[in-house]
């Protein structure tokens, strides 16, 4: 009789806090915020990612993982995206890179540093008859 064995179903994003950023003159590097939810997130799944940016913006993009992020402006300086992990993603760090425009058409970039890691997940077996 063949035995199908599950795969584990996910990974696990942890929010690495290491950023970098790169701000237009005049604007504090550190006065981004970005907000991922849920804070641990698994492969598969979507993610909300919140952004609060550090001037009033135009428009916001990004990548993440190799994809483009579309944002979705809120209100102030407040920016959504939803962006997902695949179920193959391995352990490691990635990029999420945003590039703003503001009003007068100045470019402001950020980049924080997500790092993936691996959990652990029960291994069910089943039984399939011929």
């Amino acid at each position: 009789m063949p035995v199908i064995r599950m795969v584990p179903l996910s990974i696990v994003l942890v929010v690495c806090l290491a950023v970098s950023a790169i701000a237009a003159p005049g604007i504090p590097q550190n006065s981004w915020s970005v907000r991922i939810t849920p804070q641990r997130v698994v492969n598969g799944a979507p993610v909300l990612l919140a952004v609060t940016a550090p001037a009033t913006l135009n428009s916001l993009s990004g990548t993440w993982m190799g994809h483009e992020l579309g944002f979705d402006h809120s209100t102030g300086n407040n920016w959504f995206a939803l962006a997902g992990v695949s179920l193959e993603t391995k352990p490691g760090k990635y990029p999420l890179k945003l590039e703003g425009v503001t009003a007068s058409g100045e470019k402001v970039l950020f980049e924080r540093t997500l790092l993936v890691t691996a959990a652990k997940y029960p291994t069910v077996k089943l039984t399939v008859s011929k």
